[in-house]
């Protein structure tokens, strides 16, 4: 079998053509229908980020566990004589960090995952 004769087999399959090549035989087995995009369940949504390292250099953590919102410092890395800040992507719990304090890591590492804390502040103060 060659590309083409393929090609009409998955034409044929598509409902495109009626015709298969000579010698060639299909299986369709139509007992059970296709799903559709509706009765798919969605993803679960993942219980937290990772946070990943901007840059290669030594990780410093602002501090242990604990409860940080979307925006603060939630440690650093110094890269030579420069330290960049690690952000808080979300609001959100600090688990176990990956590294200890002055191990050195690579751009794009996992350094610690923020689980989504229950209760998400919106600007303006007002609970979600």
């Amino acid at each position: 079998m060659d590309f083409r004769d393929i090609a009409t087999v998955l034409e044929y399959l598509d409902g495109k053509t009626q015709t298969l090549p000579s010698g060639v035989t299909v299986d369709v087995r139509r007992d059970t229908p296709a799903p559709s995009a509706q009765s798919r369940s969605a993803p679960p949504k993942p219980e937290g980020v990772l946070v990943r390292a901007p840059c290669p250099g030594r990780v410093v953590p602002a501090s242990g566990p604990g409860v940080v919102r979307e925006g603060e410092t939630i440690g650093e890395i110094q890269c030579g004589r420069r330290r960049v800040a690690i952000i808080a992507p979300i609001t959100g719990h600090v688990g176990q960090w990956f590294f200890e304090s002055g191990q050195f890591v690579e751009f794009d590492q996992a350094l610690v995952v923020l689980k989504r804390s229950p209760l998400h502040r919106r600007a303006g103060g007002r609970e979600a």
